[in-house]
């Protein structure tokens, strides 16, 4: 078979087989992707597997184990979906702030997390912290992937990224998302989610944060979340300055162990202060809000 052409297989069977006869191909979701790929010549030359005649993913359901987003579904249908913002609508919110309503109208939610510029997008970082699971589909099967262990590294070439699902949220558990964009690209220069869960005696019994735009893939802040898991309610509540005291802390560690990129839009140090200061509004709004 040719390395070179367009394909729109009708299922996906018939898509990982056409990922599997050609080294040179590339899935097509929404295509904005494409139009930023560093090398026109390499898409030129490449086999396009088109998979919007393949059935089943563009749904949005939502059940016992949570939301459940098919991988085709667009940001513009995701973000007016009423189910997504009734079970999560930190999510919702934030995939109105990508890019442009024309982009939002092409780009999908698996272009956004398997996609060549998935650690510049909003979602993604949405997706870390409220503890999302990704249905990725090859030539030995379907399995199951935490959000974060598929944006640390590319997939298998014949893999295809099919649902999205984002599990309930807790009682006593909200989120929220700070970020700085730049104002030509709309793009996150650093974008943080934060989740925070309360206890019964309003202490932070769990925590997971997302962050974007500061380094080339998106990535988990475990060792904030580590820090801030157990800070009491005498904490929380013992003043503005008090509690803005012990986030700050959790939040001087965000970068520790992070390659944090440097460009034009943005110095490596400017961003690495970014992360920390939206670390803290983060985890600030959202354990306020867990508050009540």
């Amino acid at each position: 078979m040719t390395s070179a052409g367009y394909a729109a297989p009708q299922s996906l069977s018939d898509a990982v087989a056409l990922l599997g006869a050609n080294p040179s191909a590339r899935l097509l979701a929404g295509g904005t992707g494409l139009l930023v790929a560093p090398s026109r010549a390499q898409v030129a030359s490449s086999m396009l597997v088109d998979l919007r005649k393949v059935p089943g993913l563009s749904s949005i359901e939502s059940g016992a184990q949570g939301l459940k987003i098919g991988a085709m579904t667009t940001l513009r249908t995701l973000a007016a979906s009423d189910a997504a913002r009734s079970a999560h609508p930190a999510l919702a919110a934030a995939v109105l702030m990508t890019s442009d309503s024309q982009t939002r109208a092409r780009a999908t939610v698996g272009g956004s997390i398997g996609g060549r510029t998935s650690g510049d997008t909003d979602i993604a970082a949405l997706l870390i912290a409220l503890g999302a699971s990704v249905e990725v589909t090859g030539s030995s099967g379907s399995r199951t992937m935490p959000v974060e262990d598929v944006l640390a590294s590319p997939l298998g070439r014949e893999d295809i990224i099919t649902s999205v699902t984002v599990p309930p949220a807790s009682a006593r558990t909200a989120t929220a998302y700070e970020t700085q964009r730049h104002p030509a690209t709309l793009t996150p220069l650093v974008g943080v989610a934060a989740s925070v869960t309360l206890g019964d005696k309003g202490a932070i019994v769990a925590a997971r944060v997302g962050l974007v735009g500061a380094t080339d893939n998106a990535v988990r802040l475990l060792k904030v979340e580590q820090v801030l898991q157990g800070l009491s309610k005498s904490v929380l509540t013992g003043g503005q300055a008090a509690t803005d005291g012990a986030i700050r802390s959790a939040a001087s560690v965000a970068g520790q162990g992070l390659t944090v990129r440097g460009d034009l839009f943005g110095s490596a140090a400017y961003r690495a202060h970014l992360v920390a200061v939206l670390t803290v509004r983060a985890v600030s709004r959202a354990a306020k809000t867990a508050a009540g």
